[in-house]
């Protein structure tokens, strides 16, 4: 049984469904430092995932919708080092269960606003800025 998956620094440009098919006890995922452009499907169809890094890929957009399926049960989102240049407001506030967030400013945000971050999501216990 997978508890713990690290996939960081491996260029991938995506994260096929099918290569995790099997983990549904994954808990901890890392693709920080691939080559993804959108956070993968793959982040919102593990069951039992609480802790999911994306830090340093190219993904330039956060919406509402992105992280839809697994919202509701990380606990810990690690997005440092994104060249984002859209970020929707309210991006994380269907993730209930979300209480540490590492993130750095993005700068191609226009008005990207931290505490409109924090307000979003009232379950939120620790804020990491880079």
């Amino acid at each position: 049984m997978t508890m713990s998956l690290d996939l960081s620094h491996n260029y991938f440009p995506d994260m096929p469904l099918e290569m995790t098919v099997n983990m549904t006890s994954l808990r901890r995922l890392d693709l920080s430092y691939n080559e993804l452009s959108t956070v993968p499907m793959v982040a919102q169809s593990l069951p039992q995932l609480r802790e999911l890094s994306l830090a340093g890929n190219p993904i330039t957009s956060l919406t509402n919708t992105t992280m839809i399926g697994g919202a509701q049960r990380l606990k810990e989102l690690d997005i440092r080092q994104l060249p984002l240049n859209f970020f929707e407001t309210g991006a994380f506030s269907k993730m209930t269960s979300l209480r540490t967030l590492h993130l750095s400013p993005f700068k191609g945000v226009r008005h990207f606003n931290i505490p409109q971050v924090i307000l979003s999501n009232s379950g939120l216990r620790q804020l990491h800025v880079e």
